[in-house]
């Protein structure tokens, strides 16, 4: 079923099927993702259902939507200027990048 999987700055992650005919398109399902507003989002390269979310509070989440759970919550920047996490980035394999607001760059395996 083909997806899209908008990041809100409440938290909330918010799944849209894109199959439905509707004019109004409303979310299918939503998810509490973050305590603070969700900063990137990307594909989780490890598995094809899975995504992974970062937030201002230097938070990563790997999920998997069929479930709708976290499988993994990491701890990944430090805060500077009120901002976490900056932006993610997934290629191929099994590796992610990170940048933080804190200057660094990490990359991490799933």
């Amino acid at each position: 079923m083909p997806i899209v999987v908008a990041a809100y700055e409440d938290g909330h992650l918010r799944i849209f099927d894109t199959s439905s005919e509707s004019a109004t398109v409303q979310p299918k399902e939503t998810i509490f993702a973050h305590p603070s507003p969700i900063t990137s989002l990307t594909l989780n390269p490890a598995s094809p259902t899975g995504i992974i979310s970062g937030s201002s509070t230097c938070n990563i989440r790997i999920w998997d939507l069929v479930k709708g759970i976290s499988l993994q919550d990491i701890e990944s920047h430090r805060v500077k200027g009120g901002e976490g996490v900056c932006g993610i980035a997934s290629g191929e394999g099994n590796v992610f990048v990170t940048a933080g607001a804190d200057g660094l760059v990490r990359l991490w395996a799933c």
